[in-house]
Order: C-alpha cells, then structure tokens, then sequence
C-alpha cells in the first residue's frame, strides 16, 4: 500500500500506468482464456480420435474374427460336401468392409460409430503411424486379394481340388492372424501418439491458464490503484466540493441579502419596473408600484400589449404594437426606435371602482433593449405615473393662458369708459344666464328622443346671445370679447349647418359658453382691481344755442360704431341722432335700445349703406346718413325711428333667399304681397347675404331685433322701404315695460 500511495503521488503517471494496466491486464487474460480453450477444445478432439479409432479398431478385429470363423465355415462345408455360398456371400461382406475401415484408419474419412453418428476420422501424420498404417493397408489388402482368390477357387468349377482350396484357406486364416498383429500395434502406437500429444497440450493449456491468471493479477492490481486513486479523489472532491458548498452558503447569504436588497428597492422605488420577453409577456419580478399603476396584483406573464388595449385608444394601441415590433428587431438602432416612442406620455383610462366610470392617468414608458448572442431576448420597461407632473404642467400653463388672458383684456379695457363697460358686463351676465337657462339638460335629453325642431329653437337662442354679446363688444370697442364671440359664432354656425343634431353636438356650445363666462368673471375682477367700481355719474349737458339737448353716451357709442363698421367695410358714413336720448330709460331698458340700435347700425353698413362709387353712380351723396329721431307717441309709449339712406329692400332677393330656406312655397311666391316678405328678414338664420362674414350673414341681426322689442318688451316694429332710397325702422314700446326692465 505504501508503494501505491507513492505511486499516486503524480496523477498523471498514475493513470497512465493504470490505463496500461488495465489494457495489459485484459490483454492477458484474454490470450489464456482464449488458448486455454483452444488447447481443451485439441484435447478433446484428440480424446475423441483415440476413442473412435480403438472402438474401430476392435470393429476391424470382430471382422478379422468373422473372417476367421467363416474361413473356418467354409472349409468344414467343403469336407462335408455342402454349399459354401452363403458363407462365402458372408465372408465377401465382411472382407469388403473390413478393407472399408482399413482405407478410412490408414487415410482419414466418414464413418459411423457403434450408436450411428457419423463421425470423421483424421489421417494420421506421424511418421511412425504412417509407416504403420501402410503396413495395415498392404495387409489388409493381401488379406482382400486372398479371399478373392478364395472366392474364385469355388466358381465356376466347384469341383476343385481340394489342396488349393485348403492353401486359400490357410492363406487367408494367416493373412487374419497377421492383420490382427499388425492392428494391435497400429492402436499401441496411436496410443502411445496420443498420450504425447496430450501430454504437450496440458503444458500448452497450463501455460495459458498460468497467462489468464497473469492478466487477472495485472487487472486486480490495475483496480486496486484505481480504486485506491479513485477513493483519494472521492476524497479530495469531498474535500472540494465541502469547501464549494461553504464558499455556495456564503453566496447564498449574500444572494439572499442582495435579493432581500432588491425587493426592498422594488418595494420602495416609485417607478413601475419589468421585463417583456418577445411575447409581450410580464416577468414575475417587477416592483410594487407596477401594481399600483395597473391597479392589479395579477402582472405575471400577463401580456402587455393586451393590458395597454384595454387602457389606450384603438389607434395608440396599434401604433403601440408596431413599435413594440421595432424594438424586438435587431436590425433597427436603439437610439432611432427610443426617439420615436408613442408611450412618452400617455394618458389611460382606468376603471374607477368608486364610481363606476373611469379615471385618467398619464403614464410615461421608457424602454431599454436586453440583446444576448445577437439578438433582442428581453426589453427592460420603467413605468411613471406622472398624473401629477402633468396636471401640475396644465394648471401652469393654464395659469400662464390666465395671466395673457387677463393683460390682454387689461389692454383691450384700458380706453373703455367705466360706464360703457359696467353696461357690456350686465348685458354679457344677462346673455349668458339666457344660454344656461337654453342649455338645460333635461331638454337636450328629450330633443335627442326625436326632436330636431327643439333643439334648432335652442341653438338659435344662443346664436342670439352671443351675436348679442359681439354687437356689444364692437359697441365699446372690446377687440377681445368681440374675437372670442366671433369663434362661438363659427361653432354655431357648423352646428346650424348640420342636418342632424343630438344632445352631444351641444358639447362644444357648453364648453365655448363656459369660456366666455371665465372670461367674463375675469373681466369683472379686473374691472374691480384696476378700473374701480363707481360709475361716472351721468350729467345732462346744457341746451345749443337751438335749445336742442345734447345726445347721451349711447348715441356717442352708435356714431363711434357706425365709423369703425363704415371704415372697416371701405364705406362712408354720418350719424343724425338730433333730440334723440334715452336718459329718462331705466338701466336694463337702455341697454335695450342700446341692443336694437347696434344690430340696426349692423345690418345698415353690411346690407343697406351702398360703397361710395355706387351712391355717386345712382346720384347720392357719397357720405350716408343714418337718422334716429325720437318719437311723439302716445302716452305711456316711448318710441324712435332709425332710418339709413341705402339701398333699401329688395323685396325680389328676399323672396328668392326665403325659397331657399323653405320659409315660403317655392311654386308661387308671388302669393305673398312685400310686407309678408320684408316680415321673414326678422326669422332666424334669415340673411340676403352671399357669405358669412363677421358684420353680416349670420342672420341673427334682424331676429335679435325682434326678440328685444317684440318679445321681451311686448312693443311693435314696423318696416318702410323704397328701393334705392331708404329703409327705414319706427319702433314703439311701452314706458312700463322699460321703466320695469
């Protein structure tokens, strides 16, 4: 054992001896076997040579024996004169066979032993045996050669003489008792042949058993160093592998401590973060606010995109896909796929359990590629719910909107008198308390069961309101409410062109009046901070030298319009409101006339007032007059006439734009005389105008004319034209009703 233990000292040559070993050792052990098996297998051949040819031996000896008897046989027959055939027959037969066996012992061959089984036997070799198998052969040869002669002596003559047949026999009885001797000594020396060879072959067998037992003592030595080099690196990987394992514990701690670290950061971090793989599908390690943001604790292997269909438009969710495409290819650059990332910022809509409806979040995704032997395996994703970012960013910007809107109004308000624009923000509160009260929504929920009329009737309303509220606005000269009506009255106009309505086209009208009444309130509070709150008070100027009282502001404010549309529109114009004053009015009563006024000054300039080159052409002056002259009514009536020198009605023209809005039968409107015609330019919508314009072709001017006069006020209007020359209003109200209002 020591030898082996400093044997294994050098591993190398350890197992090179060991392998030589267990080659040699094989190797051996495989040669004896093998000639050990070889030599037992010539053993028992050799066995089985000796034993056949003894047993034919004797075979041969009971024929020479037979040969013998029937000689015997013969000869007394032939003393007692009897037939010799038989025996002679019998004798042949076996003197045939005999030299049968004879030739097969001296040369080899097949035979058949005494239980039948054929059997071959081998040509002896030694010289010896060879010369003495020749001797059998010459004698039983001579033996066959004697019993012919034998045979012949008896035929054709049986009446031979009995000498010759007595030498035959004698003959033949010698040349058996030869072949006897001769056989006894073939069988002797292939004994004596035998027990040599067999002799040699136990040494030939002993020695490759002594061989086999060799390469059995190599392999048992070859295993036990095996064994041995074996168990000492069982040992030493024990050894290692104890060491492996310890150094493992120690690895798993600090796994354990790192994972227990990044659960910890991904319990804490207040970003969403995970991994897709090329499905889309979830990792199961992400962070806790993952959960929070997708309101679900059910991510793992959830596929994305299907999460985000529920969450975005039908479009972002398509264009979400696309684009998860490009960044599970390869073939396109990082850089350009993250600089066109659709989930930037993305507001989804998740359900709300409280309520039942649905909340808003922005969301931001940022992506990072995950590549491993070429190719995209996973996507890192980093989720923020920036809800508060962004709307802290729209309060900003909204506040920003807020501060532009408010200097901007400052400056349009800057050269505004205070009265003039105390009276435009009661006449806006009243318009817009009037499109609150259209706006009901139990009335657009009825008007979308079926009611097309209903809702037409309340958008004309509001039409109203805000052509109202411009009027008012480019009355005082308020570029900005003046704009801002302007963009409502588009809104409308798109809404009246349409066909059909229902409750949800009126969303826009609620959102735009809302905006108007933010704008409103922060008129007010400007008006508040900046202008003050006391009116300029209102002071009657003394008489003219004519004894004529000097006109109000209001009719200053008509006269200012009217050369700001004039000027706009390339028109001349000159206002004559001469003893016309509305001091004795109460306020809402003013503002009143105040609205009619404007909308007829309106429709003068945009419909009757002809441009200068046509009034020189058609003989007037080029300048236009406006009249307002007040009336001498009736008592408890307060009335005026508002008259412009234009164009006047074509009643032809109205007639033929009333066709067209189906206000009259198109087969005869010729049915109807001029002042039912002239009457329809007080309808809704109604204008003789080509194409809408900010002064003209609305068709609200006339129908807000007819609202404050005929409808709120309970007073009358009636129309007087001459084509070419004039068109003139005469407008009469009761003083109760203004005096009230």
């Amino acid at each position: 054992m020591q030898f082996l233990k400093r044997a294994t000292h050098n591993k190398s040559l350890v197992k090179v001896a060991i392998s030589v070993g267990l080659v040699v050792g094989i190797g051996l052990l495989l040669v004896g076997l093998f000639g050990f098996a070889i030599q037992n297998a010539v053993v028992n051949s050799s066995i089985q040579q000796t034993v056949f040819i003894e047993e034919l031996a004797r075979t041969q000896q009971n024929l020479d024996q037979q040969v013998s008897k029937d000689i015997f046989a013969i000869q007394g027959e032939f003393e007692a004169h009897q037939s010799v055939s038989d025996t002679i027959r019998d004798l042949k037969s076996a003197a045939q066979t005999l030299d049968q066996n004879l030739n097969i012992m001296v040369n080899g061959g097949e035979t058949s032993d005494i239980d039948g089984n054929t059997r071959v036997l081998l040509k002896p070799t030694a010289a010896a045996l060879v010369d003495k198998a020749r001797q059998v052969e010459g004698m039983g040869r001579l033996m066959s050669d004697r019993v012919r002669a034998l045979e012949n002596a008896f035929y054709p003559h049986a009446d031979h003489a009995s000498d010759t047949i007595r030498t035959g026999v004698q003959a033949v009885s010698s040349s058996s008792v030869d072949l006897l001797n001769v056989l006894n000594e073939y069988v002797t020396q292939i004994a004596q042949a035998q027990a040599v060879e067999l002799s040699r072959a136990d040494i030939l067998r002993n020695t490759f058993l002594t061989v086999a037992m060799l390469g059995i003592i190599v392999l048992v030595m070859s295993l036990s160093i095996r064994i041995f080099e074996e168990r000492e690196r069982v040992h030493n990987y024990a050894a290692s592998l104890e060491k492996a394992v310890a150094e493992q514990q120690i690895v798993a701690r600090e796994l354990a401590d790192a994972k227990r670290g990044s659960d910890l950061i991904m319990q804490t971090v207040n970003q969403g973060l995970f991994l897709i793989d090329e499905q889309y599908r979830i990792a199961p390690q992400h962070s806790s606010e993952l959960e929070k943001i997708f309101q679900t604790d059910q991510l793992a292997g959830r596929d994305l995109m299907l999460l985000l269909q529920s969450l975005l438009t039908e479009r972002l969710a398509k264009t979400t896909r696309d684009y998860l495409d490009l960044l599970f290819n390869i073939n396109r650059k990082q850089r350009a796929v993250l600089q066109v990332n659709p989930l930037d910022e993305v507001e989804c809509s998740f359900p709300n359990p409280g309520t039942g409806g649905f909340v808003s979040k922005f969301l931001s995704f940022n992506f990072r590629r995950i590549t491993r032997d070429g190719k995209v395996t996973r996507c890192f994703v980093a989720v923020n719910d920036i809800t508060e970012r962004v709307q802290l960013a729209r309060q900003l910007r909204d506040a920003e909107q807020k501060k532009e809107r408010q200097f901007e109004l400052l400056l349009s308000i800057l050269h505004i008198d205070p009265v003039a624009l105390d009276d435009f923000i009661k006449t806006t509160k009243e318009q817009i308390f009037t499109m609150n009260d259209t706006l009901r929504a139990q009335d657009f929920a009825a008007a979308s069961s079926g009611s097309l009329d209903l809702l037409r009737k309340r958008l004309d309303t509001i039409y109203r309101c805000v052509h109202n509220v411009k009027g008012n606005a480019a009355f005082i000269k308020f570029e900005y409410f003046q704009a801002r009506a302007e963009d409502f009255e588009r809104k409308l106009a798109d809404l009246r062109n349409r066909t059909a309505l229902g409750g949800d086209d009126f969303l826009s009208v609620v959102i735009a009046q809302s905006e108007m009444r933010t704008d409103l309130d922060e008129l007010e509070d400007l008006r508040g901070k900046f202008i003050g709150a006391g009116h300029r008070p209102e002071t009657a100027t003394d008489a003219g030298a004519d004894g004529a009282v000097a006109s109000d502001e209001l009719v200053s404010g008509i006269e200012e319009l009217a050369l700001s549309l004039a000027d706009h529109l390339g028109k001349q114009v000159h206002v004559d409101a001469l003893g016309f004053s509305t001091r004795g009015l109460g306020d809402v009563g003013r503002r009143a006339i105040k609205d009619v006024l404007i909308q007829l000054v309106r429709n003068s300039l945009a419909h009757g007032v002809e441009f200068p080159r046509e009034r020189e052409s058609a003989g007037k002056p080029i300048c236009a007059t406006l009249t307002i002259r007040a009336l001498n009514g009736s008592p408890g009536e307060y009335g005026f006439i508002y008259r412009d020198d234009g164009r006047g009605f074509d009643s032809d023209k109205i007639r033929r734009r009333a066709v067209d809005l189906g206000l009259i039968q198109a087969n005869d409107p010729r049915a109807y005389d001029d002042s039912t015609i002239v009457s329809l330019i007080f309808e809704p919508g109604f204008s003789t105008a080509d194409e809408a314009t900010s002064e003209a072709g609305r068709g609200m001017g006339m129908n807000i004319i007819k609202e404050k006069i005929v409808d709120q006020l309970g007073g009358e209007i009636s129309v007087l034209s001459e084509p070419g020359r004039f068109c003139e209003f005469k407008i009469a109200l009761p003083t109760a009703q203004l005096a009230h209002a």
